[in-house]
């Protein structure tokens, strides 16, 4: 019910923000000599996004009980590998992938 309210508080439509417009989440990606290619940045980004949305547990390390998550595979190849992440019904964030 926490993580239900928090969502709530902060949902908005994305339609409303300008596409110039930033919206600093106190998350920051620096490049490392030792990342190669897109991979690394990648993971990162995902992986603060999930911090971001208190998808994980801290105390287990797994996702949140009341966080569903479900894998879409691409049928063709005009569609995308999708992560959807959520809570009672309501999509929380969805990850799409492409090559």
């Amino acid at each position: 019910k926490m993580l239900r309210a928090n969502i709530t508080k902060r949902t908005f439509p994305l339609s409303q923000i300008p596409k110039q417009q930033k919206i600093s989440t106190g998350r920051t990606i620096k490049k490392m000599k030792a990342w190669k290619g897109y991979w690394p940045s990648l993971r990162e980004y995902m992986q603060n996004t999930i911090d971001h949305l208190n998808l994980i547990d801290t105390k287990t390390g797994r996702r949140r009980a009341c966080i569903e998550l479900a894998v879409s595979t691409p049928s063709n190849e005009n569609e995308f590998t999708a992560f959807a992440f959520t809570c009672e019904g309501q999509e929380i964030c969805k990850i799409k992938v492409s090559r």
